[in-house]
């Protein structure tokens, strides 16, 4: 699980998960925009900051929608 979280392989999370119907049909109830995190953290998704920071792209929370 950690492997696919850090990858944001949603597919991979679903397959793995404890009850991945479940798991995805609630990602699925989530807006297509925000669908890059998850609906727990959102933009402040760790897992999400730290990809971004690897990649060498600027990370602001304030200014962030």
């Amino acid at each position: 699980m950690a492997q696919a979280r850090h990858n944001v392989d949603w597919d991979e999370m679903f397959r793995i998960a404890v009850d991945g119907e479940k798991a995805r049909a609630y990602f699925e109830s989530t807006p297509p925009a925000d669908r890059h995190t998850c609906s727990m953290c959102g933009k402040m998704c760790a897992v999400r900051t730290t990809n971004m920071i690897l990649e060498g792209k600027k990370v602001e929370f304030c200014t962030e929608k």
